[in-house]
């Protein structure tokens, strides 16, 4: 699976790549008022585009991981709890499985008397 998505991710910063260096010699207006007017290639306006959108998808899928992550340990001591409880209630039924033998032994004991 890694195989596979390593490949798709290599084709497409190739394709983004491709579309950036096609399209460098093209310029587009542009206007941020404060701070600059002008033209600016196409190329790099691509190239900003595609790199803050990949920065906030890896920041995105960092947190859904973190968010999983704590999901996976919530239920895992859930789990353990139950499992605990199973040995404990195990554990229970044997002390009274032996405390009914000792009295079943005495009132045979005290029948026989």
């Amino acid at each position: 699976m890694i195989i596979i998505t390593t490949f798709f991710t290599a084709i497409l910063w190739l394709a983004v790549a491709y579309i950036v260096f096609a399209n460098f010699s093209v310029n587009a207006a542009f206007n941020l008022a404060p701070i600059y007017t002008g033209n600016i290639s196409l190329g790099i306006l691509i190239l900003i585009s595609v790199l803050v959108g990949a920065g906030i998808a890896g920041l995105e899928s960092i947190a859904v991981v973190a968010r999983l992550k704590e999901k996976n340990k919530n239920y895992r001591m859930e789990y353990e709890k139950s499992s605990l409880k199973t040995v404990e209630n195990n554990d229970k039924v044997k002390i009274l499985e032996s405390k009914i033998e000792v009295l079943e032994k005495a009132l045979k004991d005290a029948l026989n008397k």
